[in-house]
């Protein structure tokens, strides 16, 4: 009795259900009648509308026939090009007029205690560490390529630093001071290292003073 009465209740929902999905799917061109019999309800008519793919490739052939197409790759070639010789300078960026020094710690708490593959303890929770400790850092100059001034002074002051030091840009084109001074010319892309420094002013430099780094704004004499 109990199964008779389930499945009942049971076919009750199915009909309630089919009812429910029938009011919400659109109208269809055909409908089942009873078993595999069809019957047509409303005329149907061929797409007339064009394929979306082959207007593209026809315009596509247009523009390589008439010579467009290759007129927007080499812009787009030369943008890109341009683009990686002479990135977008760092915004907020003046140029030194008095000399102003500080320091930057680049020490880090440990938050856990570090340890070995044999649980040997290596750094304990709470430990401050620096970097400098492990590795020396090599001195950096931040300028203008843009500005001769900046331009000599970094010159001087990397001839002084006997090849150890790292020249820095923050606007102009490193790909120049690459071939003329045949060296590596590094470029703060969004200005990441002068954030984190604190620099506004350029030239500028960062150089080693045991465990901290001594970031420096240096008017040139031109400048003062």
């Amino acid at each position: 009795m109990s199964n008779l009465f389930l499945s009942t209740r049971l076919q009750g929902r199915l009909f309630f259900f089919g009812l429910a999905l029938s009011a919400l799917l659109p109208l269809s061109v055909t409908a089942t009648v009873t078993g595999k019999t069809r019957q047509t309800v409303g005329p149907t008519y061929e797409i007339l509308e064009p394929s979306i793919y082959e207007e593209f490739q026809a315009a596509l052939e247009k523009k390589k026939a008439t010579g467009e197409l290759a007129k927007i790759e080499k812009e787009g070639k030369e943008r890109a090009e341009n683009s990686i010789r002479n990135p977008a300078a760092v915004t907020d960026m003046r140029i030194a007029r008095e000399r102003r020094s500080w320091t930057y710690d680049p020490s880090v708490v440990a938050t856990s205690d570090v340890r070995d593959n044999n649980s040997n303890l290596i750094v304990a929770k709470g430990t401050f560490v620096s970097p400098l400790d492990q590795v020396s850092w090599k001195p950096m100059v931040f300028f203008d390529q843009r500005d001769p001034a900046q331009v000599s002074y970094a010159q001087r002051l990397l001839k002084e630093w006997a090849g150890k030091g790292k020249p820095v840009l923050v606007g102009g084109s490193w790909v120049d001071l690459n071939k003329a001074w045949g060296q590596q010319v590094y470029f703060d892309q969004k200005g990441t290292l002068v954030n984190r420094f604190g620099i506004r002013a350029v030239p500028a430099t960062v150089v080693q003073q045991g465990r901290v780094l001594l970031v420096s704004e240096i008017p040139t004499e031109s400048s003062r």
